[in-house]
């Protein structure tokens, strides 16, 4: 500390001035300041290192510091709201992706005789709303899709697993087609042949039956005697009043065989479906003919 009555070098407000404009000056300017502040910062950096870290010990960081409870309670809340929504959405497009293979295995198993209708098949899921467990010969609703609702017609065939004969189309909505069970009095008799165990190909002429639905289910038709009909056995459509990419699809097995007493060379057959129409989740349309579709003999 320097006496009042001492004079200030005449070289210090030079240096004061200088170090002001040396301050002002942008740092880019002064290119060896960056060394100099290098050597400085070399001796400090790990003293500062340990401070940091022994200050991150001593007060650790808060993700709520700033928050408080209720705003953190908030987004907690919309946190688990959006893993919720994120999970049922994954598990639905698991549960999608998996009936997509499904539905992909049974086109890929088809028939080569469906290759020749007009239309490729289609799989449509039936509306749990649009039937009656109550009723077994009741019509069935399934849902339709708006973008392939001009693919469907009155008429088409339709079956289970491509190889069941379950209904066909009676009536197209923009987004609902009805169904009418194969057993129901509406569809009128269906002609079918009697399977041969011993000849699964057909090559000899089959027993034919003309099939009347009794309304409960079931179909009753008449065989002769000889042919020594018996329970299990299998009955496949051979109707020519259906499509011909239709034929030979199961039709039902044999229930019951009862000989006629007004007329004892023939016996009452009952065919019983394996599957009824209101019990299926989905089912394969398969196309009508156009020239019965024009006829609109089928009314639900």
């Amino acid at each position: 500390m320097f006496r009042a009555t001492e004079r200030i070098p005449r070289v210090y407000p030079f240096v004061l001035l200088l170090t002001v404009v040396a301050a002002l000056l942008p740092t880019n300017w002064l290119y060896w300041t960056r060394d100099l502040s290098d050597v400085i910062r070399l001796p400090i950096t790990p003293v500062a290192h340990a401070g940091n870290r022994l200050a991150g010990m001593l007060r650790p960081v808060d993700a709520s510091d700033g928050l408080n409870t209720e705003d953190l309670r908030g987004r907690l809340e919309l946190l688990e709201t959006e893993r919720d929504r994120y999970e049922r959405l994954y598990r639905a497009q698991r549960l999608r992706s998996q009936e997509l293979a499904a539905q992909l295995r049974l086109l890929q198993h088809l028939p080569e005789s469906v290759l020749r209708a007009p239309r490729p098949p289609m799989i449509l899921p039936s509306d749990v709303t649009g039937r009656d467990p109550r009723d077994v010969v009741s019509a069935v609703e399934l849902d339709l899709v708006p973008e392939i609702a001009d693919r469907v017609l009155q008429g088409d065939v339709a079956t289970w697993k491509h190889q069941y004969l379950v209904g066909r189309v009676v009536r197209i909505s923009p987004f609902r087609v009805t169904v009418l069970p194969v057993t129901h009095p509406d569809t009128g008799p269906v002609q079918a042949v009697l399977v041969d165990a011993q000849d699964p190909d057909l090559a000899a002429p089959p027993p034919r039956m003309l099939l009347k639905p009794l309304g409960d289910g079931t179909f009753a038709g008449e065989i002769n005697h000889r042919y020594a009909t018996a329970p299990g056995d299998e009955v496949v459509l051979a109707d020519p009043g259906w499509p011909a990419w239709a034929q030979a699809l199961h039709v039902g097995n044999v229930e019951s065989v009862r000989q006629l007493d007004e007329a004892p060379l023939r016996d009452l057959v009952i065919i019983r479906p394996r599957f009824q129409l209101f019990e299926l989740p989905h089912v394969m349309l398969l196309a009508g003919d156009t020239d019965d579709l024009a006829a609109g003999d089928l009314q639900p």
